[in-house]
């Protein structure tokens, strides 16, 4: 199984798990989706925090650390 971006490409999924998914047998565990939804969540919040302290400190005109 091959992941690009935000989706999941199934075709190089094991034939054990197309087999399971072909059967409607397959079960998708809800808590394990949450959770991995929420760990993606606070990734994204998390690199946007960071990028905006990157533009913070990238001023043309930086206040002097002492002046006299």
């Amino acid at each position: 199984m091959s992941t690009t971006g935000d989706h999941t490409d199934v075709t190089d999924a094991t034939p054990e798990l197309s087999a399971l998914v072909r059967r409607g047998e397959y079960v998708v565990d809800p808590h394990a989706v949450a959770a991995a939804i929420l760990r993606r969540s606070a990734r994204a919040r998390e690199s946007a925090r960071l990028a905006q302290m990157l533009v913070a400190a990238e001023r043309e005109d930086p206040a002097p650390l002492v002046q006299q």
